[in-house]
Formats: C-alpha cells, sequence, structure tokens
C-alpha cells in the first residue's frame, strides 16, 4: 500500500522540486544581476571624470573615487575617510556649505553651487551638487556630491573681467583727455581769432577734429563689438555652455578689439599731446627752454591732416640736441604760416611737390631754411610778401596778413631776420636766424 502511496505522490514531489530549483535559480540570476549592477555603478563611479564622494548623515565622508582624491591631491580614500566634507571647502565656504549639506540632508533639492578654496599653495575653483540618496522607504540614508573642478573657466573669466576694466579705463582715460584738448583747442582757437596771429587757424582745427574723431570712431566701435562678444560669453559661462573652442575664439577676438582700440587710442593720444603743447604754448606765451627737433615735429604732425590724399610731402632735417630758450608759439606760429602759404600759394596747380626744412646751429644762433618746390614767386612781388594785407589771391578770401605775421614775429619776438629768395617755377626759400637763448640776449641788452 505504501508502495502505492509513494507512486501516487511521486510525480507530485518531483514537480515540487523543480519549482525550487526555478526559485533558486531565479533568485541567483537575480542576485547576479544586482551584482552587475552594483559593479556598472562602481566602475561608473570610480572612472568618472569628475569627483564624486559620498557623505554619511553627520557630514563626514565615507568614499571618493579616484578623480575627486586627484583634484584634492591625494592618493588613497583612506585619507578622506571620516573626516568632516567642510574641512575641504576652506574657512569662508566652511558656513554656507554646512547650511546648503544639513538642508541636503533632510531631503531638501539643492541646486548647484560654486566656490573657490585653497588646495595646498594654489587657489582652485569647483562647481558642485548635493543629491539626497534614497531607501526604499524614501529615507535620506546619504548625500551623494558631485564637484567638478572650473579653476581654469574663472581664471579666464576674471582675466577678461579685468581686461575689460582696463579698456573701459584707458577708453574713458582717452575720452577725457580727447575732451580736454577739445576745450583746450577752442582755447586756442578764441585767442587766435582775438589777435590775428594765425591766418591757417581754420584748416588746423579741422585737421585736428578730424584726425581725433577717426580714432575715436574706430575705438568706440571695436569696444562695442568687445561688449557683445563678452555678453554672450558670459552667457554661455552662466548656462555652462562654454567650450573650449568658444574661449579660444573669444579671446582670439578680444585680443583683435584690444590691439584695434590700443593702437587707435595710441594714434589719438600723439595728436592730443603734440596739439596740447601748441595750444597751451600759444595761450601762455611765455618763455621756456625746449627741444627744437621735438617741437617743430610736433608743429608738422598736427599739419599733416593738410596733406593727406595729396601728392605733397614735407622733409625735416634737424640736429637731435640742439636746445633753445625763448616762446615756442612763436615758432609754431611761423612754421604753420609758412606751410600754408606753400599749399595755397606755391602748390596752387601742382599735384605733388616737396617742402624741407632744414635746422643748423651758427655758434649762439640759430638757423632755419624753410624751402618748398613749388610755382615761386615772381620778382616784382618779392619786395612785396611781407606787406601787411598784400596777396594775389584776395578773392579766394586770403587777408594778406600771413607773411607779415611771419615777418614781425621773426624780428621782433625772436628777434632775428628772414629773407627770401624765389624764382619763377623753381620754388621758394625762407632763410631765418635767431639767438638759441632769447633769455641771455635780453640780459646783455639790458646791461648796455
Amino acid at each position: 500500500m505504501s508502495d502505492n502511496i509513494d507512486e501516487k505522490h511521486a510525480p507530485a514531489i518531483s514537480a515540487s522540486n523543480s519549482d525550487t530549483q526555478d526559485t533558486r535559480s531565479s533568485v541567483n540570476q537575480l542576485r547576479s544581476e544586482d551584482i552587475d549592477e552594483r559593479d556598472a555603478y562602481h566602475d561608473l563611479v570610480h572612472y568618472a571624470p569628475v569627483c564624486i564622494h559620498e557623505i554619511n548623515l553627520e557630514g563626514y565622508l565615507i568614499s571618493m573615487n579616484q578623480a575627486g582624491l586627484s583634484m584634492m591631491g591625494l592618493k588613497s580614500q583612506s585619507q578622506i575617510i571620516g573626516l568632516p566634507y567642510t574641512s575641504f571647502v576652506g574657512d569662508e565656504n566652511r558656513r554656507w556649505i554646512t547650511d546648503l549639506l544639513y538642508k541636503a540632508i533632510h531631503g531638501q533639492a539643492i541646486p548647484h553651487f560654486d566656490f573657490t578654496t585653497a588646495i595646498g599653495a594654489e587657489k582652485r575653483s569647483f562647481s558642485s551638487n548635493f543629491i539626497p540618496m534614497l531607501n526604499t522607504k524614501g529615507k535620506v540614508v546619504k548625500i551623494m556630491g558631485i564637484s567638478q573642478e572650473t579653476t581654469e573657466e574663472v581664471k579666464a573669466k576674471d582675466a577678461l573681467l579685468q581686461m575689460n576694466l582696463q579698456l573701459e579705463e584707458r577708453f574713458n582715460g582717452a575720452v577725457q583727455e580727447l575732451q580736454d584738448s577739445a576745450d583746450i583747442l577752442s582755447q586756442a582757437q578764441s585767442q587766435l581769432v582775438e589777435t590775428k596771429k594765425m591766418a591757417a587757424l581754420g584748416s588746423l582745427v579741422s585737421g585736428v577734429a578730424h584726425e581725433i574723431n577717426t580714432p575715436l570712431g574706430v575705438c568706440i566701435t571695436a569696444s562695442s563689438v568687445l561688449e557683445i562678444l563678452t555678453e554672450r560669453l558670459q552667457q554661455q559661462f552662466d548656462d555652462n555652455s562654454l567650450s573650449q573652442l568658444s574661449l579660444k575664439q573669444y579671446i582670439k577676438e578680444s585680443e583683435d578689439c584690444s590691439r584695434l582700440i590700443s593702437f587707435n587710442l595710441s594714434r589719438a593720444a600723439n595728436l592730443v599731446q603734440n596739439f596740447k603743447q601748441i595750444a597751451v604754448d600759444q595761450s601762455d606765451e611765455y618763455l621756456r627752454s625746449y627741444n627744437l627737433k621735438r617741437y617743430i615735429q610736433g608743429i608738422l604732425h598736427t599739419l599733416l591732416p593738410n596733406f593727406k590724399n595729396t601728392g605733397f610731402e614735407i622733409d625735416l632735417c634737424c640736429i637731435e640736441d640742439l636746445e633753445v630758450y625763448g616762446d615756442p608759439s612763436v615758432l609754431t606760429q611761423i612754421i604753420t604760416n609758412l606751410v600754408m602759404n606753400s599749399l595755397c600759394h606755391g602748390f596752387e596747380h601742382a599735384s605733388d611737390g616737396v617742402i624741407n626744412i632744414k635746422v643748423l646751429r651758427m655758434g649762439n644762433s640759430v638757423q632755419l631754411i624753410f624751402r618748398d618746390s613749388g610755382c615761386g614767386i615772381i620778382s616784382e612781388n618779392l619786395e612785396k610778401i611781407y606787406e601787411p594785407f598784400f596777396t594775389t589771391k584776395r578773392s579766394s578770401g586770403n587777408s594778406g596778413l600771413g607773411l607779415n605775421m611771419v615777418y614781425n614775429l621773426v624780428t621782433q619776438a625772436l628777434a632775428g631776420s628772414i629773407v627770401c629768395h624765389s624764382e619763377l617755377n623753381k620754388g621758394t626759400q625762407f632763410t631765418i636766424e635767431f639767438p638759441c637763448d632769447l633769455h641771455r640776449l635780453k640780459a646783455d641788452e639790458s646791461r648796455k
């Protein structure tokens, strides 16, 4: 009978054994999949290029991947396990980052945050997140932290901001200097109109104004472009979409803008400096010592706009160390009138020509030879050129006071002499001689 029972239940027992084996197989498979999943997670964390670390509910580090250890200048996890997470963020950041960690431990979502701290002897910057890790019951069991080093990006941003501040400071300084020069120019214009000492003032003022406006306009355009580029870079930085290629492109474009601004500011500054010296001398009119070559170069620089887009040239030959003592504004008016006289009369119908200015030291005197390659002066007019109101172009608005003013300035203000040599179609030459030290000359005369 028992044999019959065994035979009767044998299939059921066999089926039961089979179910058990299937269950065990399923469990083993689930365990294997769980192990594989944990291994994959471990590999993902271990080989991630950013710092991934775990913090327990007391705020102490319990793990950190290899990238994080490298960022912190450490070699093994034993150097960080059990240490407070906030010991790595620096004293200046500890309080507010502790508040964020406290909120994360209590399940609150924390936005990413940035901080800079000292790692060894170097300042390092990081962008970080706190992610609460929950168990199956939805309870926070630990915090995962993810940090990415942003030191180079922060340095680049700071450098760009500093460069922008410097450019803005230089630009504002140049604008102020240009404004000052405009005020000086206006003052000089009023002075010259009142004294009628410079018939060529109109062309001088317009030329200087044009020279100032051109580089200033370029600077304004370049600075506007730089501002747009910076705003675009700032937006990419804020959106975490800033790429290395975009940063390199910005650096290249900003360098181009910077060079353009620097070059044109230098142009404007040189013009302002040259004209400023002349304008101040004209209004103050005081005796002083000055380098003759540098001063004449400054005068000629302000006159260069009159030579633009023409075939006319001007050449100066003067020894480097020739110092004179006198009123430099007088020399400004003399040279300006002679240059404008050559352009208006000597080169009237010419497409090209040359003006040569040669300065020599003759004992205690200076000899200045001014020569143009223009049409020359007919013989019957040579003896009239210094007469007031004499001009061959009155219909064109000329006053005829230019060379009369030159003659009076040379003979009275410089206590010198002037001689003109000219032949028709062979150019004109003015030879001017005056003492090197006007102060000494006046002192000698007072003792006589």
